[in-house]
């Protein structure tokens, strides 16, 4: 109850506190001031301040005010609030300065009840003063002279409808969806969806709820009696308010933020395994701890089943999905090695017993193997199903012409594999395939009756055993006794040969040779991925050697990381586990380039640009992203073309790669065209001016000067002709001397030129002895960069390999860039002020710094952003449109929901981290549904080995 007290306020009680517009004093020269005056200065600032800390600071305790109950001598209970500080819900600030205690009798509260404690604000007048003017100063004309503020300590009986605690509301925080940005730590701040959690909060609470005057006492908690003195807070009610502070908040912000391991503290358990699993958090073992636990995008949930006591897994379609593909090639390979068990034994049984049966089992395996029987679960199934009945047959056929033991054997697997039939939905196809290797252990193990022991060195055969007992392990031949090198007898028994399987046969019995062998395939030229791959599924080791290449003519018939060697010649045979070596050579490294050192290495490393070749098929955009300035990016990455296509003139009889690699430096040619059509004269004066200018090495001058460039010429010639002209003994194209100690040519033939940029068409075109002419196509949108970049050539007249005079004029079509007004939300304005700080296309734009997008248009920085973002992604786009079957909607649609926009992404990335994203997407609902059916209709590893081809 509220204890009644004998004091006076001045009419501004606690409740008085609602939203009302504040009013303060205008103070001029000669201004009267009245007692009004004062007390409204003082409303002034107590109303201000109070409404600030009642919707700003909350209400409950700030400090101290602990509570102690306990009973009284006369048969109430006594409370005793420790010194603290709170705030009531109309901002009222409540001190309690020393221990204060306060006895409620009897009649006040059950004292065999639950009480509430809570405390409020208050106020009392007190120190009386004479008014001045009145006659008598100790008659009524006196007035109080000070307002005390206090603490009034409330003791009630508990009321199980009474909200004593406002709690702690519901608040919801944003998802991807609510956020415009991309969701990744650089989210504009003006973004809207950072207020989702501010509005959600509102929302929960009310407009008017949250204006609204509070409850004028801050509540300290429920107690209830004991069996001691000392009344005990009751568990598991209301908990006292709290004023949350600003070290309090910041300090649970820092440390979550902080926590990198398990920020909840949470730990997952199991107890007492042995009599039922139960599933608990943070050590709580109770009989209610049961839990689901649900991982964020619902690829698994951990949950308790009360009534058996058990743990269960059930993994989402999104990981079931990346299980069956890490497992569908161990099934594959299991059945095909199932079925080829299945075919040798049985070929052997058929042999060894002159049984139609077991040959037809052989002949229908072979059959099937052929078929592919094994890559599908529901074909192998089938083909089981339908030779099972014939091993049931083989039992009655071969009863009495095998043991009783062994034919017992075979009988018991084959019932088993009829039983795993039966249940193979639930079981699966490896236990299928495993049942049905039983049965062929079961064949494998038959024996003729009333047959002798075979002694063999080392142990014995039994009388009449098809195969040895381990029919991938055959007899060492080197054993004494065996008749080998060893100079032991010939004595024993001879060495098992293989016999071709003929199901006409009938005859004598012939032991077969269960030894497997594998025929060597032909590496050379795979990469060495495809080639240890292709060992693996051999059942072969692979062991690698790599060659590295220490110029251009180690290149030649044959690719970086491409097999040039291999250990055992194809088509000879080796046994499985064989380890093979195979040599490959390896890439030659960006700091072969001159003008690449150390710190270049690791900048262009860190972009995924490793090797010259890598280094030659990037694009500008990649090696500037990489922190070069254009020019240097320009400058090596020409060296790097240089060096790759300075081994095509190694293939020219006579030509050195020191040779090829100065014609290059000193007079640009690297192509056995460019060499044709360029006078011996000029090539000798461009070394001799090259070095001289600097701009090549004096060696590479002397170099240049060295070479017999008539011979070298025509064996270009001789070259060229001899790959166009097949094996035509008078070639088409005529040559005549060369003027001044050249030779020139009476026609040329006109080089392929599409997916090429327009320099290096124009520069190939000059270096063959055409006339190169351009025509602009502008891109309209990016689906038509399919396939082709901006500034590369789509089109050429005449097409490729047309014989054309020298000096013909060749007209190349190629795409212009797309200018920045492509991009949504630049305008032509826009696009002038961007052209005054040189960023004119899209391209340049998704390059540019965003402070020099900014200061150019006046925009702000996170708008700049934002069209920065929109350039990147329609780069983006078209870098993955090169991939066929791959168009810029699904490009897009990638980009969307898994963060996938340029074909690095796709080849640092996972597939299936790629589809658990998208499954993800559309179970978050953070991508619109067609987006989601986009990117899921994509093979990404179609994808992926396109784009490796491309960039090769």
């Amino acid at each position: 109850m509220t204890r009644n007290r004998d004091f006076t306020t001045d009419g501004e009680s606690a409740e008085d506190s609602g939203l009302d517009r504040f009013e303060r004093n205008r103070y001029f020269h000669g201004k009267l001031m009245t007692a009004r005056d004062m007390a409204a200065d003082q409303a002034y600032h107590r109303d201000r301040l109070r409404t600030q800390a009642r919707l700003v600071g909350g209400r409950g305790v700030a400090c101290g005010l602990n509570v102690t109950v306990t009973d009284a001598d006369d048969g109430g209970v006594t409370v005793i609030v420790d010194r603290g500080y709170g705030l009531d819900g109309n901002g009222n600030p409540i001190v309690v300065d020393n221990e204060t205690r306060e006895t409620f009798g009897p009649s006040e509260v059950d004292t065999e009840d639950r009480v509430a404690v809570s405390i409020a604000y208050r106020e009392c007048f007190r120190e009386t003063v004479p008014v001045p003017g009145a006659e008598d100063a100790c008659n009524d004309e006196c007035e109080y002279n000070r307002v005390l503020e206090f603490a009034e300590i409330i003791c009630e009986e508990y009321d199980d409808d009474t909200d004593y605690a406002k709690g702690v509301p519901s608040v919801s925080f944003p998802t991807k969806g609510d956020l415009s940005g991309p969701a990744k730590g650089d989210v504009p701040p003006t973004d809207p969806g950072l207020a989702t959690i501010a509005r959600s909060y509102t929302a929960g609470n009310g407009d008017e709820g949250d204006c609204a005057t509070g409850d004028g006492r801050v509540f300290l908690g429920i107690y209830e009696p004991t069996d001691g003195d000392t009344w005990s807070r009751v568990p598991g009610a209301p908990a006292r308010e709290r004023v949350y502070t600003n070290d309090m908040l910041y300090a649970a912000t820092a440390r979550h933020t902080a926590d990198f391991e398990n920020p909840h503290q949470s730990s997952l358990a199991t107890e007492d395994a042995t009599a039922g699993a139960r599933l608990h958090i943070d050590d709580d073992r109770s009989e209610d701890a049961d839990v689901t636990v649900t991982s964020s995008d619902s690829v698994l949930t951990i949950s308790v089943d009360e009534d058996s006591q058990e743990i269960n897994l059930t993994t989402g379609e999104a990981l079931e999905k990346v299980i069956e593909r890490r497992i569908a090639p161990m099934e594959q390979y299991i059945m095909d090695k199932s079925l080829k068990y299945t075919y040798r034994i049985f070929s052997g049984v058929a042999s060894a017993f002159d049984t139609e049966t077991a040959g037809e089992i052989a002949q229908r395996t072979k059959e099937a193997a052929d078929d592919r029987a094994y890559a599908s679960k529901s074909s192998y199934r089938e083909f089981i199903e339908e030779i099972h009945d014939l091993e049931v047959q083989l039992v009655d056929e071969l009863r009495g012409d095998v043991t009783e033991g062994t034919m017992s054997r075979y009988e018991e697997a084959v019932d088993r594999l009829e039983t795993v039939l039966e249940n193979v939905a639930e079981k699966g196809v490896l236990a299928l395939a495993v049942a049905q290797d039983e049965v062929c252990e079961g064949a494998d193990w038959f024996e003729q009756p009333d047959m002798p022991p075979i002694e063999i060195p080392g142990g014995t055969l039994p009388g009449g055993s098809l195969l040895p007992k381990d029919p991938l392990r055959p007899i060492d031949p080197s054993l004494p006794g065996w008749g080998g090198d060893d100079g032991g007898d010939d004595g024993g028994i001879e060495p098992i040969q293989p016999q071709p399987f003929d199901p006409t046969h009938s005859g004598t019995t012939t032991p077969i040779d269960s030894t497997p062998t594998i025929e060597m395939p032909d590496l050379t030229g795979q990469t060495t991925e495809i080639a240890e791959e292709t060992l693996s599924n051999a059942g072969l080791d692979a062991t690698v050697e790599t060659q590295p290449v220490e110029n251009s003519t180690a290149l030649e018939g044959v690719g970086v990381n491409e097999v040039t060697e291999q250990e055992v010649t194809p088509g000879e045979t080796v046994q499985p586990g064989d380890s093979v070596t195979v040599t490959v050579n390896e890439p030659p490294t960006v700091d072969r380039i001159d003008g690449v050192d150390d710190a270049a290495k690791t900048t262009l490393e860190d972009a995924g640009v490793e090797t010259v070749g890598q280094l030659a098929a990037s694009d500008t955009r990649t090696l500037t992203d990489a922190s070069l300035d254009e020019s240097t990016a320009e400058r090596i990455q020409s060296k790097a073309k240089t060096y790759a296509e300075a081994h095509q003139l190694t293939k020219i009889e006579g030509v050195s790669t020191d040779e090829a690699e100065a014609l290059a430096d000193t007079a640009n040619v690297t192509t056995i065209e460019g060499l044709e059509s360029t006078p011996n004269e000029q090539i000798e004066e461009s070394a001799t001016t090259a070095a001289e200018s600097g701009a090549a090495s004096g060696d590479a001058a002397e170099t240049v000067a060295g070479m017999d460039l008539e011979t070298a010429t025509e064996n270009a010639t001789a070259l060229r002709l001899q790959s166009t002209a097949g094996t035509t003994d008078e070639p088409s194209t005529t040559v005549t001397e060369k003027p001044e100690g050249g030779a020139t040519k009476t026609s040329i033939s006109v080089p392929d030129l599409t997916g090429q940029s327009k320099e290096t068409a124009e520069d190939a075109l000059s270096s063959a002895g055409l006339t190169p002419e351009v025509e602009i196509r502008t891109v309209a949108d990016p689906t038509e960069l399919q396939a082709i970049g901006v500034n590369e050539v789509v089109d050429q007249d005449p097409s490729h390999d047309t014989s054309v005079p020298p000096d013909t004029t060749v007209t190349i079509t190629v795409n212009e860039p797309p200018p920045v007004t492509r991009i949504e939300g630049i305008g032509d304005a826009t696009a002038e002020k961007l052209a005054t700080a040189g960023i004119e296309t899209v391209g340049e734009l998704a390059r540019a710094d965003v402070a020099t997008i900014s200061d150019a248009t006046g925009a702000s920085e996170t708008r700049a952003s934002e069209w920065q973002s929109r350039a990147r992604r329609y780069t983006g786009a078209y870098e993955l449109t090169k991939a066929p079957g791959v168009g810029t909607d699904e490009a897009e649609a990638l980009a969307d929901v898994a963060n996938v926009d340029s074909i690095r992404n796709v080849h640092n990335t996972d597939t299936e981290i790629i589809e658990a994203a998208t499954e993800a997407a559309k179970t978050a609902d953070t991508a619109d549904e067609e987006t989601v059916e986009k990117a899921a209709s994509i093979d990404l590893d179609e994808v992926k080995s396109s784009l490796k081809t491309l960039e090769l």
